[in-house]
């Protein structure tokens, strides 16, 4: 069934002072995917690096006979199962993630409020820039030119700025509260978004990078994810 979708678009302040996209949105009944690349493949990444949509999922085909995927891709998932997943400590972060994104899609609520994955996009005229960390040390870079960096195995260095970077963004989310609607599409070019990967939805922050640099719980943020991007580089 499809459901027609309006948006009423304006910008707001939120409680950190930081100028985000808001859009006052119909349901609709599939996540939208995203093409801010040239490259299909570096799609694909980049759509599952928010992890709201399991069927982002099933297109990479290598993950079809683990159980866990097999459990995340139900079509009728076994609610205790996933709730499990989601407070497992042996999971990755993105597959918690994505348990705790079908909790909520069948109206059931995490137990616990816990930060998963930080997304910086910078969009430029040529390209959009995006880093993905998250909290089990996985880090994930797609140049403006559609190369894509996968650390999924970081050393030590990789790992203090992942923590860093967490330890930064997590007065933003005691700030704010979760997006109720669908993921917006990247931000536009000149404009910078701080997406926030937690239990409860995704949060999220957007504005040019000399409004976010300024603010006081963005900027450092900013500096380190900056400070990340630079480690991966020198891998």
């Amino acid at each position: 069934m499809k459901f027609s979708c309006t948006a009423i678009v304006s910008l707001l302040r939120i409680g950190m002072g930081v100028y985000v996209l808001c859009a006052a949105l119909a349901a609709q009944a599939k996540v939208t995917t995203y093409a801010p690349y040239h490259q299909a493949e570096s799609n694909i990444i980049y759509n599952q690096l928010f992890c709201d949509n399991p069927d982002a999922y099933k297109k990479t085909g290598a993950v079809n006979n683990d159980p866990i995927w097999k459990l995340l891709f139900s079509s009728n998932p076994d609610i205790q199962a996933i709730r499990k997943l989601g407070e497992s400590k042996k999971a990755d972060s993105r597959q918690k993630l994505l348990a705790d994104h079908i909790l909520i899609e069948n109206k059931h609520k995490p137990v616990h409020k816990v930060l998963l994955g930080v997304i910086v996009e910078v969009a430029f005229k040529n390209g959009l820039d995006t880093l993905a960390a998250y909290r089990d040390g996985s880090v994930y870079y797609i140049h403006r030119d559609g190369h894509v960096k996968k650390l999924q195995k970081p050393g030590k260095k990789i790992a203090a700025k992942v923590r860093k970077l967490f330890l930064e963004a997590q007065p933003i989310i005691e700030k704010i509260k979760p997006w109720p609607h669908q993921r917006l599409g990247p931000p536009v070019a000149k404009q910078v978004r701080l997406s926030f990967l937690v239990s409860d939805g995704i949060y999220f922050g957007q504005g040019s990078m000399k409004q976010l640099e300024l603010n006081p719980l963005a900027g450092p943020v900013l500096t380190a994810a900056t400070e990340l991007l630079i480690q991966i580089m020198k891998q």
